[in-house]
């Protein structure tokens, strides 16, 4: 057999898995984990704008707020980004990305 009989006009399986799931995610504003959530209250959304939710984050990262920007996110509905030298974004960026995960269940951006 040669190799151009192996050739296939779609793609890999693994490819449309990961371009799928790609899909489903950005198609969804919350987390993966939201819907473990029992209580239905729960998923009730409270308006902020994006100068109070950064103001959160900073809180409970323990920096200034001026260092954190808010901005509207696809998949998370927003995102909190960390503004400063590189060694400041790297060292507090994974902990705003964990806050937002938590918070963007309970917060959604004022637009």
């Amino acid at each position: 057999m040669r190799a151009s009989e192996f050739q296939h006009d779609e793609p890999p399986l693994i490819l449309v898995i990961v371009r799928d799931a790609y899909k489903i995610l950005q198609a969804s504003r919350h987390p993966p984990g939201w819907l473990k959530m029992k209580n239905l209250d729960a998923l009730a959304v409270e308006k902020k704008t994006a100068s109070e939710l950064a103001e959160i984050v900073a809180t409970r990262i323990g920096i200034s707020a001026a260092a954190i920007k808010v901005m509207p996110d696809p998949v998370y509905g927003w995102r909190a980004m960390v503004i400063g030298p590189r060694a400041t974004v790297s060292k507090y960026q994974p902990q705003a990305d964990r806050i937002r995960d938590e918070l963007c269940t309970q917060y959604e951006l004022e637009r």
